[in-house]
């Protein structure tokens, strides 16, 4: 009898102790499975994604205001800078409620910089646009820098663009703005002063200045001499109609 004992005592230990050596290989299992279900998109086309994303994923309120569609009036556009959007009062997460009442005033007002475009990419599938794969359904997210430089060395100090898939005239294309970032072309951007709060509380670990972000962005000029542009020069050309 008190041998049986012994033995279901050691075999009880020796389940336990081969459970504990599974356990990190079951924890991230399991963590990628939710993270594979947060990320499924819940639709098939942007055009049939409502502008707070998926129901009950992400945050639906920054969602909608990343979805704006709609383009400010020339009288409405206010002449900003970078640094000006880079000081705008920058709450925390805590400190900012769910209405974005903290916000007030500020997000949401159309503005125009100009700057130097140093990096542009096509974002991943994320919570605004139902998180589908692939450049069409994302967003284009831009590095708007105001002083001309490389990337690394300017890009605590620059501001993000982000150009939305659901009014993006066809003339946006990677390509186009891959190329202008590589020649750190000279631009001017006009669009909607956001606050992404999902950033907030972490900009220093960022390749950015500051959470505050153009988007969407709905106009894109290039400076298109070898000097700087003025406020009224020709040489601003819409991305759009350039080759």
């Amino acid at each position: 009898m008190r041998l049986r004992r012994e033995l279901a005592l050691s075999l009880s230990v020796a389940l336990t102790l081969a459970a504990l050596s599974f356990a990190p290989e079951i924890y991230a299992a399991a963590k990628s499975a939710k993270s594979k279900t947060a990320s499924k998109a819940c639709v098939k086309t942007i055009g049939k994604c409502p502008k707070k994303g998926c129901p009950g994923r992400g945050d639906s309120a920054l969602s909608e205001l990343k979805n704006r569609e709609d383009t400010p009036a020339v009288g409405d556009v206010e002449k900003s800078t970078i640094p000006k959007v880079v000081g705008l009062k920058s709450p925390s997460k805590r400190d900012l409620k769910a209405d974005r009442s903290a916000l007030k005033g500020i997000e949401g007002k159309a503005v125009s910089v100009t700057g130097f475009l140093v990096h542009s990419k096509a974002s991943g599938a994320e919570a605004c646009n139902c998180f589908l794969p692939g450049s069409p359904n994302n967003d284009f997210h831009l590095t708007l820098s105001p002083i001309n430089g490389e990337y690394d060395a300017v890009k605590k100090k620059s501001l993000v663009l982000e150009m939305s898939p659901r009014q993006r005239p066809q003339g946006w294309t990677t390509a186009k703005l891959s190329a202008l970032s590589r020649r750190k072309t000279f631009v001017r951007v006009t669009g909607w002063l956001l606050y992404d709060s999902e950033h907030a509380g972490a900009v220093a670990s960022l390749p950015r200045a500051t959470a505050w972000e153009i988007h969407p962005v709905r106009k894109f000029e290039v400076c298109t001499k070898s000097t700087l542009c003025g406020d009224s020069d020709s040489a601003w050309k819409l991305l759009e109609d350039l080759p």
